[in-house]
């Protein structure tokens, strides 16, 4: 039975796991905290001109390594959305500062070619080496991952509006509460 494990493991391919938060501005920009494996010890903050919404319907993806050999990356990623105009708003109307990030400027390629800029992070860790495979997923597969994305949009609307228009019709409820009846203390050593 072990011999029968140990074989079937060597067939599944190498996994990684990649925890990720992306902050994405104005729907133009991301700002990005890779920790491959959960070391924050080797993590990666960098921007990028992709639009990390769309790799939100997905938890995984394969790559072949240099060696030939095929690892899958499981993403545990969080992603925020900052409209920085309605932030400025806000903070005017509650008498606040609003400390805008730090953009800095990367070029929007004719072509759509993903650009990022890491500003730490170690070159040759396996942050750095996600954050390479992240783009380079987009640079092949974007176009079907927005059109995803999109599609997740439309859904939600139609569902929203659904529920909308037929709401559910709230079941009765009946609530039993009865008092019960503590044991009597019938002395003696606790």
């Amino acid at each position: 039975m072990i011999e029968r494990l140990a074989e079937f493991r060597k067939k599944l391919p190498d996994r990684r796991w990649v925890f990720l938060s992306a902050t994405v501005y104005d729907n133009r920009r991301t700002f990005l905290r890779i920790y491959s494996n959960g070391k924050p010890d080797q993590s990666v903050t960098a921007w990028s001109t992709v639009d990390f919404n769309c790799f939100g319907g997905f938890g995984s993806y394969q790559v072949t390594g240099t060696d030939g050999k095929v690892r899958e990356v499981n993403l545990l990623m969080s992603i925020g959305n900052m409209n920085t105009a309605r932030m400025r708003e806000w903070a005017l109307r509650t008498g606040r500062d609003y400390l805008a990030p730090e953009i800095p400027e990367l070029p929007d390629t004719a072509d759509g070619e993903p650009v990022y800029l890491a500003l730490s992070g170690e070159a040759g860790s396996e942050a750095m080496a996600t954050l390479g495979e992240l783009h380079a997923l987009y640079r092949k597969e974007g176009p079907r991952m927005e059109e995803a994305f999109r599609a997740r949009g439309i859904a939600w609307e139609e569902q929203k509006a659904f529920f909308l228009a037929n709401p559910p019709k709230p079941k009765s409820l009946v609530l039993h509460y009865w008092r019960g009846k503590r044991p009597e203390d019938k002395g003696g050593d606790r």
